[in-house]
């Protein structure tokens, strides 16, 4: 650069001199004229002047100093590299051009409908571990690179539509439709037991319902009775905290007395403990793999059973039903040596596809239910551990079980997000459950028999009134998934929620405050359970402890 502007420089200085030695001479030529001739001549003297201004020009291309070049334009290509650079460069300004055009770009929120959109486009309709969120953004950036406009995609959506159809009528007939199977005689059995149960639990529950809103003095008392009940519940904090095992424990259980507490870990083990002083009674070893979920039958027609009875759900999947020991029936189990020796299941449920979720009791105490990722709920026969009926309906692995206090109606969650409610009666589909975002992971019915609660994994909590078959509430709960929600089981009046941000919250079921916060969990809160006497809370976590809280006073 240096250079070239200095030959310039040097360049321009010499036509200078020379043009100025020019002037000099014909200026010195016309004053010496002036004395010999009395005329003076007008005009330019560029024609007079060509061949001394051309000789110059010439000495100074000749040295070097002025480049004249003869061609009308002249043109240098870049490198290859400068090339590459300048294409990179562009096609990092059309990419973000697209992201910012596909902000406002509008595509299906179906998922299907996504995929048949991006089969037309020519483009794949699934990436591996892309979600359907990650699925519609891509759309958006491939409508927004291919300037498409909400015309052109109206007319794709309607040819893919199209050809879809067409595809279905060439193949087999998917029908999303009702349909029915018969029953089996220990199904339809089972149903007239559990018909004349639920019946008689509802009248007596209607009739307790219409005096407590007509007798004043009932009303009055329940609404102490009520206040009180809040006013304990604010003072809760830890009263027990235990390691239950060396891995994170995964469910937890009250028994029908609230004396012993059952505990799922990670480890494949079910431990058993005294609920005052938190000391292990025995544990049962069956599961192959994780435990998912345990569950105490906590109603039975027979009050005096000896000892209690637990349903488990493990990964591995298949469920298990144990029968706590007597005090003596613990001792004989110990070996010489203090150990203690293993404990058989009274039985074993098999029958689901893949692993279990969840796992719950019937209101009457001779019925249980399963949940699976095959898309699945089942109902078994508590005595023979047969299976009685093969529920599907669900798009997605069915997670949440929870059975109505009547033990007329069963709700059952997958992890699509969408919720069922079903009549074990009949067998018929009641209500859908929507509304959520994310999976839902836990169900409960609340005593009053009407009220409906879902904690999802997109933070919330959500309240359904099944009289009206609507949604009621909903609760923006936690920072973190839900992983269990629970009414109070006698009077209903409170909904104790857990979740993953080690919190445990406590929300008055009449407006569905925030009545108190729990914290102590270093970990994930994995499970809950609430006293029959509705006196304490137990949890388990992902920090391998399960804890005891109580009101301070």
């Amino acid at each position: 650069k240096y250079t070239i502007k200095n030959a310039l420089i040097t360049s321009i200085l010499s036509c200078s001199i020379a043009a100025c030695s020019t002037a000099s001479a014909d200026l010195y030529t016309m004053s010496a004229g002036e004395k010999e001739q009395s005329s003076i001549h007008y005009g330019s003297l560029e024609n007079e002047n060509a061949e001394a201004t051309a000789e110059a020009l010439g000495t100074a291309v000749t040295s070097g100093n002025i480049n004249i070049s003869t061609v009308e334009s002249e043109t240098l290509d870049f490198s290859a590299t400068a090339i590459a650079e300048q294409e990179k460069h562009a096609e990092a300004l059309r990419l973000f051009e697209a992201k910012r055009k596909a902000k406002s770009v509008i595509v299906p929120t179906d998922d299907d409908e996504v995929k048949l959109l991006l089969r037309s486009l020519g483009d794949p309709i699934c990436l591996f571990g892309e979600r359907k969120g990650d699925r519609r953004q891509r759309l958006r950036t491939l409508v927004a690179l291919k300037e498409l406009d909400a015309d052109t995609i109206e007319k794709i959506q309607s040819g893919s539509k199209g050809f879809a159809s067409q595809t279905e009528k060439k193949g087999k007939k998917t029908e999303d439709k009702t349909f029915y199977t018969p029953a089996s005689k220990s199904l339809v059995g089972a149903r007239r037991r559990i018909c004349a149960f639920s019946w008689d639990r509802a009248k007596l529950r209607l009739q307790e319902q219409k005096r407590q809103k007509l007798e004043a003095d009932t009303a009055l008392s329940h609404e102490k009775e009520t206040a009180k009940l809040y006013e304990r519940l604010k003072l809760y904090t830890v009263q027990a905290s235990q390691v239950g095992d060396r891995r994170p424990l995964n469910a937890i259980s009250l028994s029908s007395k609230d004396d012993i507490v059952a505990t799922g870990s990670f480890s494949s083990n079910i431990s058993v403990w005294n609920s005052s002083d938190c000391r292990k009674i025995c544990t049962f070893a069956g599961h192959e793999e994780r435990v998912v979920d345990v569950a105490f039958r906590r109603y039975s027609q027979n009050a005096n059973q000896d000892g209690e009875i637990l349903l488990s759900g493990g990964a591995d999947y298949v469920g298990l039903l144990w029968k706590t020991p007597s005090k003596s029936e613990l001792s004989d189990s110990k070996a010489s040596d203090g150990t203690e020796t293993s404990i058989n299941p009274l039985g074993r449920i098999e029958g689901h596809a893949q692993r279990l979720s969840q796992v719950a009791w019937h209101p009457m105490g001779e019925h249980m239910a399963t949940t699976s990722y095959d898309h699945t709920w089942r109902l078994w026969d508590a005595e023979t551990c047969k299976e009685l009926l093969l529920q599907d309906g669900h798009g997605a692995g069915v997670y949440g079980i929870s059975f109505h206090p009547d033990g007329s109606l069963v709700a059952s969650t997958d992890l699509d997000g969408i919720g069922r409610v079903w009549d074990i009666r009949s067998g018929k589909f009641v209500y859908a459950l929507s509304g959520h975002a994310l999976q839902i992971l836990s169900v409960d019915f609340s005593p009053n028999g009407y009220h409906l609660a879902t904690g999802s994994g997109d933070h919330t909590c959500r309240v359904y009134d099944m009289r009206q078959r609507k949604f009621l509430s909903f609760i923006p709960a936690h920072s973190s998934l839900l992983s269990a929600v629970k009414f109070s089981p006698q009077t209903g009046e409170y909904l104790v929620s857990a979740s993953f941000d080690k919190t445990i919250k406590i929300w008055s079921a009449r407006d569905f405050s925030l009545l108190k916060t729990l914290h102590g969990h270093e970990g994930k809160v994995m499970g809950i359970d609430i006293s029959l006497a509705e006196d304490k809370i137990v949890s388990c976590g992902f920090d391998k402890t399960f804890k005891l809280w109580k009101s301070s006073v």
